[in-house]
Protein backbone atom coordinates (compact mmCIF):
# COMPACT_ATOMS: atom_id res chain seq x y z
CA UNK A 1 0.00 0.00 0.00
CA UNK A 2 1.32 3.41 -0.95
CA UNK A 3 1.79 5.74 1.99
CA UNK A 4 1.46 9.44 1.43
CA UNK A 5 3.00 12.03 3.66
CA UNK A 6 1.97 15.64 3.91
CA UNK A 7 4.85 18.05 4.27
CA UNK A 8 4.20 21.62 5.40
CA UNK A 9 5.34 24.06 2.74
CA UNK A 10 7.96 25.64 5.00
CA UNK A 11 9.54 22.26 5.66
CA UNK A 12 9.56 21.26 2.01
CA UNK A 13 11.19 24.45 0.81
CA UNK A 14 13.58 24.79 3.74
CA UNK A 15 14.90 21.28 3.16
CA UNK A 16 15.43 21.62 -0.57
CA UNK A 17 15.62 25.26 -1.56
CA UNK A 18 16.14 27.68 1.30
CA UNK A 19 19.90 27.76 1.00
CA UNK A 20 19.85 28.71 -2.66
CA UNK A 21 17.02 31.17 -2.09
CA UNK A 22 19.34 33.43 -0.14
CA UNK A 23 22.27 33.05 -2.49
CA UNK A 24 20.69 34.03 -5.78
CA UNK A 25 17.46 34.01 -7.69
CA UNK A 26 17.76 33.53 -11.43
CA UNK A 27 14.01 33.36 -11.95
CA UNK A 28 12.51 35.56 -14.64
CA UNK A 29 8.82 35.82 -15.32
CA UNK A 30 9.49 34.74 -18.88
CA UNK A 31 10.63 31.36 -17.53
CA UNK A 32 7.53 30.70 -15.43
CA UNK A 33 4.69 28.22 -15.84
CA UNK A 34 1.91 29.11 -18.26
CA UNK A 35 -0.31 30.72 -15.62
CA UNK A 36 -1.38 34.19 -16.82
CA UNK A 37 -2.18 35.22 -13.23
CA UNK A 38 1.13 34.22 -11.69
CA UNK A 39 2.03 37.80 -10.79
CA UNK A 40 -1.20 38.02 -8.77
CA UNK A 41 -0.28 35.05 -6.58
CA UNK A 42 1.57 36.61 -3.66
CA UNK A 43 2.35 33.20 -2.16
CA UNK A 44 4.50 32.23 -5.16
CA UNK A 45 7.40 34.42 -4.05
CA UNK A 46 6.74 34.13 -0.31
CA UNK A 47 7.59 30.41 -0.32
CA UNK A 48 10.47 30.80 -2.80
CA UNK A 49 8.62 28.79 -5.42
CA UNK A 50 10.32 30.94 -8.04
CA UNK A 51 13.69 29.66 -6.85
CA UNK A 52 12.49 26.07 -6.81
CA UNK A 53 11.10 26.40 -10.33
CA UNK A 54 14.27 28.04 -11.66
CA UNK A 55 16.31 25.19 -10.13
CA UNK A 56 14.32 22.69 -12.17
CA UNK A 57 11.97 21.37 -9.50
CA UNK A 58 8.57 20.69 -11.07
CA UNK A 59 7.09 18.32 -8.49
CA UNK A 60 5.72 14.86 -9.00
CA UNK A 61 2.72 12.75 -8.11
CA UNK A 62 4.26 11.50 -4.85
CA UNK A 63 4.87 14.95 -3.34
CA UNK A 64 2.04 16.33 -1.28
CA UNK A 65 2.14 19.90 0.01
CA UNK A 66 -0.70 21.15 2.15
CA UNK A 67 -1.14 24.72 3.29
CA UNK A 68 -4.70 25.90 3.55
CA UNK A 69 -5.26 28.89 5.78
CA UNK A 70 -8.10 30.65 4.06
CA UNK A 71 -10.31 27.99 2.49
CA UNK A 72 -10.20 26.31 -0.88
CA UNK A 73 -12.28 26.34 -4.04
CA UNK A 74 -12.86 22.63 -4.62
CA UNK A 75 -14.27 23.37 -8.09
CA UNK A 76 -11.23 25.32 -9.34
CA UNK A 77 -9.98 23.67 -12.56
CA UNK A 78 -6.32 23.82 -11.44
CA UNK A 79 -7.14 21.92 -8.25
CA UNK A 80 -9.79 19.37 -9.20
CA UNK A 81 -7.35 16.64 -10.19
CA UNK A 82 -4.88 17.52 -7.43
CA UNK A 83 -6.84 17.45 -4.18
CA UNK A 84 -5.97 14.65 -1.77
CA UNK A 85 -8.21 13.86 1.19
CA UNK A 86 -6.76 11.76 3.96
CA UNK A 87 -9.76 9.71 5.05
CA UNK A 88 -7.78 8.24 7.97
CA UNK A 89 -6.95 11.63 9.49
CA UNK A 90 -8.76 12.20 12.80
CA UNK A 91 -10.94 15.32 12.92
CA UNK A 92 -9.83 18.36 14.86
Amino acid sequence: MLKRRVFPIFLLFSLFFLGSAFLTSTFAYGDNPNDPHLRDQWGWLNVYADVAYSNGYRGNSTTIVAVIDSGIDLDHPDLQANIFTNLNDPPG
